[in-house]
């Protein structure tokens, strides 16, 4: 669960025309292989694509056929923001890796915090992440 991954985005970029999206998948950043995705915190996210899609969801197929057409129902769905959270590492690359020193890691119970104040949005923490935990708000 917790191994780094990148995504292919050639994938993107050289997929055939179609009628439908093409995707970014997950590979390993430790062995370069393709992740076989099978469930995580976000499995349900294509769910807002349409109820098309959302009826025809491979991650639902243990539903019933009742339970998969009120889950699709456009009315029923419920969209919210949930953010990962942070792992707290031992020895954060964010922290070391922010130019101006906006991360810090709390002595007393190791949590790693930022300083908005100190702040200037250079992103650097997001891109050292190994976990890709940390996000910026826009």
């Amino acid at each position: 669960y917790y191994e780094p991954w990148t995504y292919d985005y050639q994938n993107l970029f050289n997929a055939p025309e179609g009628s439908d999206q093409p995707t970014a998948e997950p590979i390993s950043m430790i062995d370069g292989e393709k992740i076989d995705v099978q469930a995580g915190p976000n499995w349900d996210d294509d769910l807002g694509g349409s109820p098309i899609y959302a009826e025809n969801d491979p991650n639902l197929a243990g539903l019933t056929e009742q339970q998969r057409l009120q889950l699709s129902s456009v009315e029923r769905l419920v969209f919210f923001y949930l953010p990962r959270i942070c792992n707290h590492c031992l020895n954060p690359c964010c922290v070391a890796s922010c130019p101006s020193g906006a991360l810090y890691k709390r002595g007393e119970d190791g949590i790693v915090l930022i300083n908005q104040d100190r702040c200037r949005a250079w992103r650097s923490c997001v891109s050292a992440c190994l976990y890709k935990k940390t996000y910026f708000n826009w």
